[in-house]
């Protein structure tokens, strides 16, 4: 078994909007269906970031964490991987995270400062090539002004 950060590039205002309109705050799962589902509608899926179900902890306190996080902020990084959204509060699986346009904008600013040596110093090639592909989706979104929403399952 697998999972996935799947990431989305979509107007979140209008998104939050749309479930808050659903009601269903309190069942994660159906939040989580019905947002990817407006997501299709309003947005665009970018990429996604994969890891076995036994590397779980290894992707959150390493790469999240430590390896992400100490580039654009732990905060930052937690934010991708799970945050509440229109109401939600996530437990477990699925999760959904988020960053506006304007955290996107600062999270590409400190990875621009960091500039090629992290991607050099990461400890393991699987790091180096997440780390790679998040920089890669997050100047994408920054570039065209977008909030980015993902969905981790």
């Amino acid at each position: 078994m697998s999972y996935t950060l799947a990431f989305y590039t979509a107007p979140l205002d209008e998104l939050t909007a749309r479930l808050e309109e659903q009601g269903d705050k309190g069942d994660t799962e159906v939040v989580a269906k019905r947002a990817v589902e407006f997501l299709r509608e309003l947005g665009a899926p970018v990429d996604a970031v994969d890891h076995s179900s036994a590397g779980g902890e290894w992707f959150r306190d390493h790469f999240v964490d430590e390896v992400l996080g100490g580039l654009i902020g732990r905060d930052t990084a937690a934010h991708l991987v799970e945050r509440p959204l229109a109401g939600t509060q996530w437990s477990g699986y699925p999760s959904m995270g988020w960053l506006t346009r304007d955290e996107v904008a600062a999270a590409v600013a400190a990875l621009d400062e960091a500039g090629d040596e992290p991607l050099a110093d990461a400890d393991d090639p699987e790091s180096e090539e997440m780390l790679e592909l998040v920089n890669d989706i997050l100047h994408m979104a920054a570039e065209t002004g977008q909030d980015v929403v993902t969905v981790y399952s």
